[in-house]
This record gives structure tokens, C-alpha cells and sequence, in this order.
């Protein structure tokens, strides 16, 4: 099977499990590269790349800083 063919059932199962919300978003986020790398689409050096992308990492940090907003409710004074 062509690795184009493998990305695409990998990203549509992935897309139904994030529908269904059987598993938590960020264990299928870590799934999907793992899965990747077991059929051999990519590489060990692919994965981490994706993963210390500094837009993966600002994207963290600004998760962390809402929720902190909402938990503080700090989001209800910018309103």
C-alpha cells in the first residue's frame, strides 16, 4: 500500500475518534505520528520535528494561558 494511501485511513480513523471523543485529544494527537512511523510512512527525526515546531509549543503555551483565564475568571473582565 502507497504511504499516501496509509496517511489518509490514518487521518480519517483519527478524524473519527476525535468525533466520537472515545479517547482523550492529545493521546489520538500522539497517536496518529506514532502510527505513521509503524507503517513507515515517516521517520523517528519526523516526529520530534512536528512536535518541538515552535508553533506546536506557542499553541501549547496559549492552551495553558486560557485555561488559566478561565479558571481565574479573568476572561469575564475582557468581556
Amino acid at each position: 500500500m502507497s504511504p499516501a494511501i496509509i496517511t489518509l485511513l490514518i487521518l480519517v480513523v483519527a478524524i473519527i475518534i476525535f468525533i466520537s471523543d472515545r479517547l482523550p485529544m492529545g493521546l489520538v494527537a500522539f497517536m496518529v505520528p506514532m502510527a505513521l512511523y509503524f507503517f513507515g510512512v515517516i521517520g523517528v527525526k519526523d516526529i520530534f520535528a512536528s512536535i518541538v515546531n515552535e508553533n506546536v509549543i506557542l499553541i501549547i503555551a496559549m492552551c495553558v494561558l486560557g485555561a488559566a483565564f478561565f479558571k481565574n475568571r479573568a476572561s469575564m473582565a475582557i468581556q
